[in-house]
């Protein structure tokens, strides 16, 4: 990617803002029985993140990835491809994958 600089660390900058939210909200919830070391968040700055997450899985030998679902359709998935999918067939552990309930 060619970002500049600046669109480079705001897009770090919101990335990592996003992360934190979610580790905080997992970590709030009433019945979690994860514990704030057990969860880990990196930002990787490439066209194509599924091979760096497959890296980061086997690198330090994690016992489960979490990954959202963004609820694409078929066509959609097809054309851009599903990263939650991607990961679920080649992930050397088990993958869970979360979809955003939509507000009523």
């Amino acid at each position: 990617m060619n970002w500049s600089n600046d669109e480079r660390k705001a897009r770090q900058n919101a990335a990592t803002a996003t992360l934190k939210a979610g580790k905080a909200k997992i970590l709030g919830e009433e019945y979690n029985l994860v514990e704030a070391k057990d969860i880990r968040e990196f930002v990787a700055e490439t066209p194509d993140v599924r091979d760096a997450i497959l890296e980061l899985a086997e690198q330090e030998k994690v016992s489960a990835i979490v990954v959202g679902s963004r609820g694409l359709s078929a066509v959609k998935r097809f054309i851009l491809g599903s990263t939650s999918s991607y990961l679920v067939t080649h992930a050397p552990c088990p993958v869970i994958v979360c979809r955003l309930k939509e507000d009523s």
